[in-house]
Order: structure tokens, then sequence, then C-alpha cells
């Protein structure tokens, strides 16, 4: 009985191990790097005017017990992203017209 106990506990952490030592797995990191320059290529054939479209505005929290900005914040993101929106937008016109 005394030795039963060492004996479990020897096969749990040899058991456990190799899991330890397991490495990163290179296929799925380079099928991700693949993906993005995938996605960066399409995006540099994109016109000014689908990069425009292309953008979406993303708020942080700002209500409840972990927010981490304020509502007032949030709403001058909200002005400057359709600022941005707009000047993009005007710019593409601008050289459309031309």
């Amino acid at each position: 009985m005394k030795k039963l106990l060492p004996i479990v506990m020897g096969v749990l952490v040899f058991g456990a191990m190799p899991s330890a030592f397991a490495g990163p797995d290179w296929q799925a990191i380079e099928q991700a790097r693949k993906n993005h320059r995938t996605q960066v290529a399409q995006m540099e054939k994109l016109t000014a005017n689908e990069k425009c479209a292309a953008k979406q505005l993303v708020l942080p929290l700002d209500h409840g017990p972990r927010a981490a900005t304020t509502p007032y914040l949030n709403e001058q993101r909200k002005a400057s992203f359709a600022a941005e929106l707009k000047a993009c937008e005007e710019a593409h016109a601008k050289s459309n017209a031309q």
C-alpha cells in the first residue's frame, strides 16, 4: 500500500508529460500566414471607393461594470469615423470627376 501511491503518481506524471513537450502546430501557423497574405493582396486590389466601404467602426464597451470607455467618448469616435468616411468618399468623388 505504501508503494501504490507513488506508483500511481508516477504513472500520472509520465502520462501528462508528452503534452508538456508538444510543439506548435506549424501547419496551422503557415495556413494562417497564407490566408493573411491573400487577404492583404485582395485589399490592395480594391478601388478607393471599395476601401471606403470596407471600413467598419468598432466601439469599445461603454456600459456595465467593466466598461472600457464612456458613451461620450464613443459618440466622439462615431463622429470622427463619420467625418473620415465622408472625406474618403469626397476624395473618391473628386478623383472620379477629374
